[in-house]
């Protein structure tokens, strides 16, 4: 999966300027650059289609990558950062009557 170059502010990344207009953090602290996750999934289905087995992997390089970022340097002092899921995985196993 693609995602393109995510700014979270209307400040492109840089977060919100001080009182003279300067800015408190490097360019791209509230931003995520572009980035790939790439997901693999393995399945066996026999000839009569019961039961389907699945292994899977999520996030297969284990990326770390923010889902949002806040600037709230004005009343917290801090920036706040929610990153993605880190590398998951599991199995499936389906069933039908």
């Amino acid at each position: 999966m693609w995602t393109d170059e995510v700014f979270f502010d209307a400040t492109e990344g840089r977060g919100v300027p001080g009182t003279a207009g300067q800015f408190f953090v490097p360019k791209h602290t509230i931003a995520q650059d572009a980035y790939f996750l790439h997901n693999v999934r393995l399945s066996y289905a026999p000839p009569g289609q019961n039961p389907v087995v699945s292994i899977w992997v999520r996030n297969l390089e284990d990326k770390v990558y923010r889902q949002l970022a806040a600037d709230a340097q004005n009343f917290l002092e801090t920036s706040l950062h929610f990153l993605g899921d880190p590398r998951t995985y599991g199995f499936d196993v389906i069933v039908r009557f």
